[in-house]
């Protein structure tokens, strides 16, 4: 093979694996809509995998504060490097101006839809997913969380839609949308308060999070107070729903659903389970995590992991 023949070759074969940015991903299937974004399942050419892209819409792509916002959740989700945390592999603007971020594909089921099957007695469910597994799950759960923590980011949506368990034992958080830094701009906030005074509102309360996982201070619209005993919190919601098969409030009207979480107190969930006995130390461990007052409410996710450890472990030593 002569030199000239040699060239060719190896530029065929650079082309091959990496080839130009524009023709980097192909989109394979479209996976959701929401209101300012899309999600794709696309295939990175460069690196031979199937990812998710999240994408503004094209009409979006003109207005800067939600550019910001994408690009922030990026950022935010990208900085946090943790095996409980969804990972972000790369964030760029296409040729038309719209800008995206990819993250690994999650092609598996999400705590929600397990705790939902679990909760109507599926058969394959409650095998599967015993309650000494599902303890596991918020184990990791609450380490993710932590790194975030540690890290100064704090999630705000912290919830069984929000955690995605992968086929090979995988447990991660997902959807840093809501996210807030120490240090970097609340576009959330910002965008909330925005459209709330577009809709003619004077000095809005603003509520960020979902219904049935917020804190009481994120109820309250005292977004000031909102921390990490605020991801604390839905942290016990998510151990009430894993022990009680329901969450601590739950109402129709949001209004009354607000005030509930706000002022009322919480049915330990040993007092709530009907079909099952929960575990006085699990009993005890949640309702410290949904303490109304956060100065009260457990300061630390590591102190839930702990707890739940010396649970299964006295549990495992019971068995040997």
């Amino acid at each position: 093979m002569d030199s000239k023949e040699f060239t060719k070759t190896h530029l065929n074969f650079r082309e091959a694996l990496l080839p130009p940015p524009a023709d980097r991903y192909v989109v394979e299937k479209r996976l959701g809509v929401g209101g300012m974004g899309i999600v794709d399942q696309v295939r990175d050419r460069s690196l031979g995998r199937s990812v998710a892209m999240k994408q503004l819409k094209p009409e979006r792509c003109d207005d800067d504060e939600a550019i910001g916002e994408l690009l922030l959740e990026a950022r935010i989700a990208g900085m946090l490097d943790h095996p409980n945390i969804v990972p972000v592999h790369d964030v760029g603007i296409h040729e038309n101006g719209q800008p995206y971020y990819t993250m690994r594909l999650l092609d598996s089921l999400s705590l929600s839809e397990v705790l939902t099957a679990v909760a109507d007695g599926n058969p394959e469910a409650k095998r599967t997913y015993p309650l000494h597994r599902l303890l596991r799950i918020f184990q990791s759960i609450c380490m993710g969380v932590e790194y975030a923590h540690s890290q100064g980011a704090v999630h705000r949506d912290i919830k069984p839609d929000n955690v995605r368990l992968g086929r090979y034992g995988e447990v991660q958080v997902v959807d840093w949308g809501l996210a807030r830094v120490d240090g970097l701009p609340d576009m959330p906030l910002r965008r909330a308060t925005l459209g709330a005074m577009a809709d003619g509102r004077s000095n809005p309360c603003i509520v960020i999070g979902s219904l049935n996982y917020m804190s009481p201070e994120q109820a309250a619209g005292e977004n000031e107070s909102v921390g990490p005993t605020s991801d604390i919190y839905a942290l016990g919601c998510i151990l009430y729903e894993i022990l009680t098969h329901t969450v601590p409030h739950d109402h129709p009207d949001t209004e009354v659903l607000l005030t509930q979480i706000e002022t009322s107190e919480v049915t330990p969930p040993g007092e709530l389970a009907t079909t099952h006995t929960v575990p006085p130390v699990l009993d005890e461990l949640c309702m410290a995590a949904l303490e109304r007052d956060m100065n009260n409410r457990i300061q630390d996710p590591r102190i839930l992991w702990w707890g739940v450890d010396d649970y299964l472990y006295q549990g495992e030593k019971q068995t040997l």
